[in-house]
């Protein structure tokens, strides 16, 4: 969504996009371990 629509928003536009968000499923999935920036791994090589 543009951040310029944001503030034209109704309250019953805000109450539909939260009841939409609440009934659609979690997504599941592992999320990654983190890694070093590459910056810092050629550094340290």
């Amino acid at each position: 969504m543009p951040i310029p629509v944001h503030p034209n928003f109704t309250d019953a536009d805000l109450v539909a996009i939260y009841a939409y968000l609440q009934r659609i499923p979690a997504v599941r999935n592992r999320v990654p371990d983190p890694r070093p920036p590459a910056a810092a791994a050629v550094a340290s090589n």
